[in-house]
């Protein structure tokens, strides 16, 4: 994946992927609209290709 990010980079194509470690539900930490932000900050910043949601939980230890 990372070597197609870097080959789709040069072409103007953003590759992210947002690991999503809780459960999806208005009025949560979860809350759909939250999740959304963290896609849309993803993408607008692209300084990294992927993060967890919320910030700061190991998936390794789920």
């Amino acid at each position: 994946m990372i070597d197609q990010q870097w080959e789709l980079k040069e072409k103007g194509v953003f590759v992210g992927h947002l690991s999503i470690g809780t459960f999806i539900q208005s009025g949560t930490a979860g809350d759909p609209d939250i999740i959304a932000e963290a896609w849309y900050n993803l993408y607008e910043k692209k300084h990294s290709f992927e993060e967890t949601f919320p910030k700061g939980i190991d998936p390794t230890k789920l």
